[in-house]
């Protein structure tokens, strides 16, 4: 059975879209919903790549790419 989802951000924003409102995250008294961890994941991604990471652009295949040297 293949995935609906081609990419994680693509899985992300579905389960954002499925199940908005409901709990993600509990720990103490950190609460996030999906929609909240979605936000939070794509923020922490857009900050990556304005800071320059190679980790957070991804390659064509899908996964992560690592800078040179490694």
């Amino acid at each position: 059975m293949n995935a609906p989802w081609s990419t994680i951000p693509d899985l992300v924003d579905d389960a954002a879209l499925r199940f908005g409102d409901r709990e993600a995250i509990v720990d103490g008294d950190l609460r996030w919903t999906f929609a909240e961890y979605r936000d939070q994941i794509h923020a922490a991604s857009r900050a990556l790549m304005a800071a320059g990471s190679k980790r957070a652009t991804g390659s064509p295949s899908g996964r992560p790419t690592w800078p040179s040297g490694r």
